[in-house]
């Protein structure tokens, strides 16, 4: 999971990744910024680095990590927009399902509690909606 801790330690989580996902904070990486994304395994995992300045010296010196490169930050795009949609559009319970759409693969494999911080809101909350949905 990716998430930031708010003033009040209170965790906002931004995004789950599971295998074959590339995970960073992509943003704060481009623009050069404190780094203020957290990342934590919630599975044992095995986890390949790349420093970003590799990842930079291999888009220079072959195209197809360009290619990767723009594949990479079109699909972190286009699951950042729909969180955004969903958040903005969407009620509790849509969101959920909007949830089971994109991340149901993960759904047996994340603490409730943690789907819930996800769509912004309760662990109660969450409950009942699935309770409602069984």
């Amino acid at each position: 999971r990716l998430y930031y801790i708010g003033d009040e330690g209170r965790e906002y989580i931004k995004a789950f990744r599971a295998e074959g996902e590339m995970t960073a904070p992509y943003a704060e990486i481009l623009q050069k910024a404190r780094i203020r994304t957290f990342v934590e395994a919630l599975e044992d995992s095995k986890v390949l680095m790349l420093e970003f300045s590799d990842l930079e010296k291999l888009a220079k010196g072959h195209e197809c990590w360009n290619q990767i490169r723009l594949a990479i930050a079109e699909h972190l795009y286009i699951q950042k927009e729909q969180k955004e949609f969903d958040l903005l559009q969407l009620s509790a319970s849509e969101r959920y399902q909007s949830f089971l759409e994109s991340h149901g693969h993960l759904v047996d494999r994340i603490p409730q509690y943690h789907i819930a911080a996800y769509l912004g809101i309760t662990a109660v909350a969450l409950s009942r909606i699935v309770k409602k949905l069984g």
